[in-house]
C-alpha cells in the first residue's frame, strides 16, 4: 500500500469494518462463520483458517492462516511461492 499501512494491518482494518458492521462485537468460536473461496485452491484455505479460529484465534488470525496456504504451495501459480510475476509468464 502506498501510505504506509502493512498488509496485516490493511487486513486487520477490514475484518474489523466487517465485524464492527455485522455484529457490532467481537466474534466468537461459537458464533456462526461463513468462510469463501473464488478458486479451487481456497478449499484447503478455508480449511486452515476456519480451524485457527475454532482454536481460539481472532479473525484476523483466521484470513492470515487462510492465506498462507496458497502463497506457500509451489503449484499455485497465481500467488505466493509458485505465484508468476504477472498474468503474461502463463
Amino acid at each position: 500500500m502506498n501510505d504506509g499501512m502493512s498488509r496485516r494491518a490493511a487486513i486487520g482494518f477490514g475484518a474489523t469494518a466487517v465485524l464492527a458492521a455485522g455484529a457490532g462485537k467481537a466474534a466468537k468460536a461459537s458464533d456462526p462463520i461463513a468462510v469463501v473461496s473464488t478458486w479451487d485452491f481456497g478449499k484447503a484455505a478455508n480449511e486452515a483458517a476456519l480451524a485457527r479460529f475454532k482454536a481460539g484465534g481472532t479473525a484476523l488470525d483466521a484470513v492470515e492462516a487462510g492465506a498462507r496456504v496458497p502463497e506457500a504451495d509451489p503449484t499455485n501459480h497465481s500467488v505466493g511461492y509458485g505465484g508468476y510475476p504477472d498474468r503474461t509468464a502463463m
